[in-house]
C-alpha cells in the first residue's frame, strides 16, 4: 500500500510523510539522524519537522542536550481526524444553506490530476438519484489501485445510492460485476472498449473525464438539458448490454 499517499490525503506533505514513516519505523531519531538516513537536506528536515510538531503529527523530548522525535501513535491521528470531521458536520447545515442562496442552473467545473479526480468521483457520493457510470475498466485500474474503487463502492452502498455501471467487454475482474448488496448493477458493452474517455450522470450532473496518464483530466457539469442526452446515450447502450 502507498503510504505517502493516503497521509498527503489527510494532510501531510510528501516530506512530512516520509518523516513520519521513518521516524514510526525508527521509534525515535534527532533531526541530524533523520537528514542521514532520509537523504533529506538538513535544514528541510529541520524546518518540516519543527511544522510537525505544532502541528500534533511528531512529538519531542530532551535526551541530555539533544532534542529527539518520535511520530504521534496513528491512533491519535485518526482520533484527530474525526474530532476534525465532527466540527466539520456541525456547521454543514449552515455551508450548504449558503450554497443554496445562489445555485446556477448552468454551472462547471474542471479538475486536474488524481487527486483533483478523486474529488470529481467524490461528487458522485452526494447523488440523491441513481448514477450512471460508463467506464473502460483498463484505463481506471492503470491509474488508481483496486482498493480505492472497492472503497468507493463501500461508501456509496452505505449512503444507499444504487448505480448502474457499463463497462468494457474484455473485462473480467469480478471487483466490477453486479453485487446487489453494494447496490451495484454492471453490464458489459463493446461499445466501450476503445472509448478513451468516462463520464457519470446523477441528478442534474454530468462528470466527464479523461485518464490519459500524461495529465488526467476531468469536468463536473451541471446542466439539466446535457444530463438528458448523456443518460440517454448511457440507456441506449445499455439496453444492449450483456449483464456481468
Amino acid at each position: 500500500m502507498d503510504y505517502n499517499n493516503t497521509l498527503q490525503e489527510i494532510g501531510f506533505k510528501q516530506i512530512e510523510a516520509e518523516i513520519y514513516i521513518y521516524l514510526l519505523k525508527k521509534g525515535s531519531s534527532s533531526q541530524q539522524r533523520v537528514s542521514d538516513d532520509t537523504g533529506i537536506l538538513r535544514q528541510t528536515v529541520y524546518d518540516m519537522m519543527n511544522k510537525m510538531e505544532r502541528k500534533g503529527q511528531i512529538s519531542a523530548s530532551k535526551r541530555g542536550k539533544r532534542k529527539i522525535y518520535s511520530a504521534v501513535d496513528p491512533k491519535i491521528l485518526l482520533s484527530r481526524l474525526k474530532e476534525k470531521e465532527e466540527s466539520f458536520l456541525q456547521i454543514l447545515p449552515d455551508l450548504e444553506k449558503i450554497k443554496s442562496m445562489k445555485k446556477p442552473e448552468i454551472f462547471s467545473e474542471s479538475f486536474i490530476g488524481i487527486p483533483g479526480l478523486k474529488n470529481l468521483f467524490n461528487l458522485t457520493l452526494l447523488s440523491k438519484t441513481e448514477i450512471l457510470w460508463l467506464a473502460n475498466i483498463k484505463q481506471h485500474i492503470n491509474l488508481f489501485k483496486d482498493y480505492y474503487w472497492q472503497n468507493y463502492a463501500l461508501k456509496r452502498a452505505e449512503k444507499k445510492i444504487p448505480i448502474k455501471l457499463m463497462i468494457d467487454s474484455k473485462t473480467k475482474l469480478k471487483t466490477w460485476s453486479t453485487n446487489k448488496k453494494l447496490q451495484r448493477y454492471a453490464k458489459q458493452s463493446d461499445f466501450v472498449n476503445n472509448i478513451n474517455s468516462s463520464f457519470a450522470v446523477f441528478d442534474d450532473k454530468i462528470i466527464i473525464y479523461s485518464l490519459d496518464q500524461d495529465q488526467p483530466y476531468g469536468v463536473f457539469i451541471q446542466n439539466p438539458t446535457l444530463k438528458n442526452m448523456f443518460e440517454q446515450i448511457f440507456m441506449h447502450h445499455w439496453n444492449n448490454a450483456k449483464e456481468f
